[in-house]
């Protein structure tokens, strides 16, 4: 018996996104169709295709809907902006739903946040009842925008929505903040001058900026002049 359409055949009943592959061998022996769908692809309707065989036989296989639904599954991050300290950690929540907004439980997820001096703890356990799995995301580099996305991975399928999450510098650390004088010697003349820098740092080196900085010096006959208040980008 031979299967119409043939061998790695296109299907247009399957919205020609679909690859039927059949095996083609004696006639007494069992043929397979089995239905591929690309990454990421979301069945809105049951997909079903045709099949006619010698001797006038018909059938119709229906495949059902492909489970995932990215569209309708989310991802949920709280809080999106915490200090990159390496404790200060987000709980990412991934909801895995189907096209009728019904949570799918058992499916593996994968949490995607790249970034530098990110760590994501993936979650430990498949989506439950509600269909949710848990994960987290912490940082020691700063200033940095992330992006979290997710992904189911028994069939690939990416969720739609994503997530930013803004990791800030922490506090001031003065082990690793530094005061520069430059020159370290000048005539007091009245004329030469020597320039301060303060850069503040946290404890992970990240630059803190936006904090008021004031510098004192003590001796006689001494000019100071801060040019600025509030550290930089730089810190």
């Amino acid at each position: 018996m031979l299967l119409s359409p043939s061998d790695s055949t296109l299907i247009s009943e399957l919205k020609l996104s679909h690859t039927i592959l059949t095996q083609r061998a004696l006639s007494t022996t069992t043929y397979v169709i089995e239905e591929v769908n690309p990454v990421n692809y979301t069945s809105t309707t049951s997909d079903t295709v045709s099949v006619s065989a010698y001797g006038g036989a018909l059938f119709t296989i229906e495949f059902g809907d492909y489970a995932v639904d990215r569209y309708n599954s989310t991802i949920e991050v709280a809080p999106t902006e915490l200090t990159a300290d390496g404790l200060s950690t987000a709980v990412i929540t991934v909801t895995v739903r189907d096209g009728a907004g019904n949570p799918l439980p058992d499916y593996n997820v994968a949490i995607n946040a790249p970034g530098t001096d990110v760590n994501v703890t993936q979650p430990a356990t498949p989506t439950d009842a509600q269909g949710q799995a848990i994960g987290a995301i912490n940082a020691t580099y700063a200033p940095q925008t992330v992006l979290v996305t997710a992904r189911t991975v028994e069939d690939n399928v990416t969720l739609a929505q994503s997530v930013t999450v803004t990791f800030t510098p922490g506090l001031p650390d003065p082990a690793h903040s530094s005061f520069v004088v430059n020159p370290t010697s000048v005539v007091a003349n009245g004329t030469h001058t020597a320039v301060f820098t303060v850069t503040l740092r946290d404890p992970y080196d990240n630059p803190v900026p936006g904090k008021e900085v004031a510098v004192t010096a003590s001796g006689t006959a001494i000019t100071l002049t801060q040019e600025m208040d509030m550290t930089d980008a730089l810190g």
